[in-house]
């Protein structure tokens, strides 16, 4: 009996093995996790256009200040996902008059929204819409003799479609960073403006576990 039960173990000893080992590799498959389907973008902005043309002359004393901007990512398949962002850029710019200095401070915020297509590996192709919203801040400094040419309203809004061009570089598992450079052609501007054109930003990324 103890003979019978030895040659049992001897002989059904591999086949016990390999399905410990088959649901031992089965467990460990079942716990893998999968990458979040989510991607977070922060950075530095710039833009190109937001000066307002206007009917005095100006010192050419322009200076742009970066602003910051993020965006979040949503990832729903290997090349294509969707993309919504905002950004907030301060330009200021003086202008001369009769030994007079003004100066307008412009505060620019917007919003997107877009799908982006993966080109190639890292490379990407974004089409989408924008809206734009900026609020001005006058300085007449100390005279306030002569009347500004410059459009001192409260705010201004618009919005139109974008295009986009961005490069992201893996440089950890789940951190990266990025570039990307935007075209938005802005729709129901008002006459005497010149509204922002291409917007570019830089930053870093990461992907939430």
């Amino acid at each position: 009996m103890f003979l019978g039960l030895i040659l049992i173990l001897i002989f059904s000893g591999p086949g016990i093995a390999s399905n410990i080992s088959s649901s031992h590799k089965s467990i460990v498959v079942t716990k893998t996790n999968k990458n979040s389907p989510l991607r977070i973008g922060f950075g530095l902005t710039s833009s190109q256009g937001i000066d307002q043309v206007d009917d005095v002359d100006s010192d050419a004393l322009t200076h742009d200040v970066l602003g910051v901007g993020m965006w979040l990512r949503y990832i729903m398949s290997e090349r294509y996902s969707l993309e919504v962002g905002a950004s907030r850029l301060t330009k200021e710019y003086s202008v001369s008059k009769n030994n007079s200095t003004l100066v307008e401070q412009v505060q620019k915020f917007q919003a997107h929204l877009l799908g982006r297509y993966e080109v190639v590996t890292g490379f990407s192709l974004g089409a989408g819409g924008f809206s734009d919203f900026k609020s001005s801040n006058v300085d007449r400094g100390e005279s306030q003799t002569f009347s500004s040419g410059l459009d001192t309203s409260a705010s201004k809004s618009t919005y139109g479609p974008l295009l986009s061009l961005a490069y992201e570089k893996d440089i950890r598992p789940g951190r990266g960073l990025f570039a990307n450079v935007n075209y938005m052609e802005p729709i129901e501007t008002e006459s005497g403006e010149e509204s922002t054109k291409y917007y570019f930003m830089i930053g870093f990324t990461f992907r939430p576990e």
